[in-house]
């Protein structure tokens, strides 16, 4: 048991890259993921009571969720979920690595990054081979199992 992350192209069996227990790095990608859900909720909520109305909705689907009736996506858990990855967020992501700042995250089972050249240098090699992707038009995703 425990975070099991990769980086495919849509459609394809096999992953560009995997990482085993690279929990920072499924930070960086949640916090992405979350920023995406939010621009989506806030271009079409119009209203206070959209808002709350919201929220009712997803305390209810969390609720559903450990009761095994509704996906983690349904829920707003980032688990199993496919995450596009543009040009601009590998960038980003990219950037984040290098300058060793992914933040620090932790989780049931989640492990520990590990902050060595050798990881950072692996991060970027899966990282620039999902930019290749995107620059000839395939479709990369992040996705991950906890």
């Amino acid at each position: 048991m425990g975070l099991d992350q990769w980086v495919a192209i849509r459609g394809e069996e096999e992953p560009i890259g995997y990482w085993r227990k690279h929990p920072d790095l499924h930070g960086w990608m949640d916090e992405l993921w979350r920023r995406k859900q939010w621009k989506t909720l806030a271009d079409s909520l119009g209203s206070a009571e959209a808002v709350k109305d919201f929220f009712r909705r997803q305390s209810e689907a969390i609720r559903k969720y450990y009761l095994g009736e509704a996906t983690a996506e349904e829920a707003g858990i980032f688990n199993q979920v496919e995450l596009p990855l543009a040009e601009p967020d590998i960038l980003q992501c990219m950037e984040a690595v290098r300058r060793d700042a992914l933040p620090e995250t932790s989780g049931f089972f989640f492990g520990e990054s590990d902050h060595t050249e050798e990881q950072r240098q692996e991060d970027l090699a899966i990282l620039e081979k999902c930019l290749e992707a995107v620059r000839q038009g395939k479709e990369v995703v992040y996705s991950s199992w906890w």
